[in-house]
């Protein structure tokens, strides 16, 4: 998501009172479709803070796609090599990426196919990238976009959540 805050200088109005505006842009992907967005308001002459929401609604063109959950076993086994799956169905543009995200706390490490060694914008800010052991791999047909991630769990991999992002940054699609 790209954002922007703007504040303009205060605005002496003719009854004395003043006029900030505050003005926050940003580009919504289709996941943010429901937010809630506040403005609160917070100055000693208030009695108490002033607040609006508003829901954000997402309009625009209808993908031609859908997006699958990560598929995996049930259990994951110690030392047992596993491939966890997702896929992308639908009309498939060229220079879409696929990149598994391994995430623990707040470090996210990119797995990336091979195929896929273009860096973006948004993977320039992820620290740390390809854990060692883990390989992606995909399948591409006209309609359908198969991602792979193949791996063996270790201790170090117990409580770790895996993400798979489709993405392409000229047609402004981030599914996850």
């Amino acid at each position: 998501m790209c954002w922007c805050l703007w504040e303009e200088k205060p605005r002496r109005n003719l009854d004395g009172t003043l006029t900030l505006t505050l003005t926050y842009t940003f580009t919504p992907a289709r996941s943010d479709a429901g937010s809630i967005f506040s403005c609160r308001i917070h100055h000693p002459a208030l009695e108490q803070p002033l607040q609006q929401e508003i829901t954000l609604d997402v309009i625009g063109e209808t993908p031609h796609y859908t997006v699958s959950p990560v598929q995996s076993p049930e259990r994951c086994l110690l030392g047992k090599e596993v491939t966890l799956r997702c896929s992308m169905v639908g009309e498939l543009t060229q220079g879409m990426v696929v990149t598994w995200l391994r995430i623990r706390g707040g470090d996210r490490m990119a797995i990336e196919d091979d195929e896929d060694t273009e860096e973006s914008p948004e993977r320039a800010l992820m620290l740390h990238t390809s854990p060692r052991g883990w390989r992606a791999t995909q399948h591409r047909s006209k309609n359908q976009l198969m991602a792979y991630l193949t791996f063996t769990p270790t201790v170090q991999d117990d409580r770790v959540r895996v993400s798979c992002c489709f993405q392409h940054e000229a047609k402004g699609i981030k599914e996850e």
